[in-house]
């Protein structure tokens, strides 16, 4: 199962949602809206920002732009719910039939499982500083 749904373009802001490669509305989008909503509630996510992505009890989360402006010029946020184990290619369907980018969602689903060290790493700094701190030390104490 992949589900997305985005703000609509027009002023209403009725949301456009599709489930596993088709577009949806009425009664099963309003279904599969409130279940990504009790998801997002249920495990304290963060859905109202850019290139969020977790994995959380066999399924995945994400949000992605949309390049398609609202009616006021704004870029939309789409907002991806998913199994774990959902195939490549209904994720690809999906997201694809939403004018949403494949490639950033795999961006996001492999910066997720490699994560990037953060060259601000505080040990380093604070192994480096007391490092330094003993060299001055041991030279003051030379003198």
């Amino acid at each position: 199962m992949v589900f997305v749904s985005i703000q609509g373009k027009d002023i209403s802001g009725k949301h456009e949602s599709a489930l596993d490669g088709k577009i949806i509305s009425g009664e099963s989008q309003e279904t599969n809206i409130s279940n990504m909503l009790d998801f997002l509630s249920k495990h304290k996510i963060n859905a109202n920002k850019q290139d969020v992505y977790e994995e959380i009890e066999g399924k995945f989360f994400c949000t992605l732009l949309n390049k398609e402006r609202d009616f006021a010029g704004c870029m939309r946020l789409a907002m991806v719910l998913g199994d774990k184990g959902a195939d490549k290619n209904t994720i690809r369907k999906t997201l694809e039939l939403m004018n949403l980018s494949y490639e950033e969602f795999k961006a996001l689903h492999e910066e997720y499982h490699n994560p990037k060290k953060s060259s601000k790493d505080p040990k380093k700094f604070y192994i480096i500083m007391g490092a330094v701190i003993v060299i001055l030390l041991l030279i003051l104490i030379i003198k």
